[in-house]
């Protein structure tokens, strides 16, 4: 049998791919924190959406009405799922378990390293740990060897870049030079 905590994550589990699969998990992010600051600050609406005489057709047409505007259309889709599975009262442990899903997620980062010569799993590991540190992420990367780069590195994790390579240093000192 499944405990509560852990459908609870596997809910938070489904709503992160969701939305990382749509490109849109900031906005989902801020979408969840309107629709329950929504379902918290209008008791009526709890009661209503609680109350077992009104069918759940009713229920979801109510809440299309009061959160279609507010929300992106997959998240409102999987909130009056919720309503159907009389899940939606546990809408605040599901954010919950969301925003500590997304934390992870957002924390990881890939990128890559350029590097004139092969380099050992301990030196790639050095430098994506001294890379985490500045970004404060884990970060991985993937390495690609240029045989055309005369010596050093260039690491590149979104637009975050260090160019370490010795053709940036040899053109620096050639525009020094040239002044």
């Amino acid at each position: 049998m499944v405990s509560e905590s852990d459908r609870i994550g596997r809910i938070a589990d489904a709503l992160v791919a969701l939305g990382d699969g749509t490109g849109q998990i900031q906005r989902f992010e801020r979408d969840l924190a309107t629709a329950l600051n929504l379902l918290r600050s209008h008791e009526e609406i709890r009661r209503f959406l609680g109350d077992p005489t009104v069918d759940d057709r009713g229920k979801c047409q109510a809440l299309e009405r009061i959160m279609s505007a507010d929300l992106h259309p997959v998240l409102l889709h999987f909130l009056l799922i919720l309503q159907r599975e009389r899940l939606l009262a546990r809408l605040g442990d599901i954010a919950g378990a969301f925003y500590e899903r997304v934390s992870l997620l957002v924390r990881k980062v890939s990128g890559e390293i350029v590097t004139a010569q092969p380099l050992t799993d301990e030196r790639v590991a050095q430098i994506e740990r001294e890379v985490g540190r500045v970004l404060q992420k884990d970060v991985h990367l993937a390495v690609r060897v240029d045989p055309n780069l005369l010596g050093g590195v260039t690491v590149r994790v979104g637009s975050f870049v260090v160019d370490g390579t010795v053709d940036r240093y040899l053109e620096a000192v050639g525009a020094t030079l040239a002044v």
